[in-house]
């Protein structure tokens, strides 16, 4: 797809900070990642799509807002842009992601 873009939201579970639902369709265990795409947005049109986010995670009922699922995902940009994930920047465009289901074990 191409288009322009205000927000690209990645998750692999249904909350982010603050408990906010910002991938209602998301489990940690379907080997999939789930992602939010906020298309190019006015001002007014952002705070709309937030209001809809903190009702149960209803913004992605947004007509500017894509929801999808992916197992493999690539960004690419005409000029090289900032990826921050989780608050920390780690490189710019382009992002290549796969998912490896099973891949971390975890005992407790």
């Amino acid at each position: 797809m191409e288009d322009d873009f205000t927000l690209f939201l990645i998750q692999n579970s249904q909350t982010g900070g603050s408990l906010l639902p910002l991938a209602p369709g998301a489990s940690l265990d379907d080997g999939l990642m789930d992602i939010g795409i906020l298309k190019k947005m006015t001002r007014r049109d952002i705070l709309k799509a937030f209001g809809l986010l903190k009702k149960e995670g209803r913004h992605v009922f947004h007509p500017r807002v894509d929801y999808h699922q992916f197992k493999q995902l690539r960004i690419e940009t005409p000029d090289p842009t900032a990826i921050n994930i989780d608050g920390e920047n780690i490189g710019s465009t382009p992002l290549s992601m796969e998912v490896l289901p099973s891949e971390v074990r975890v005992f407790h």
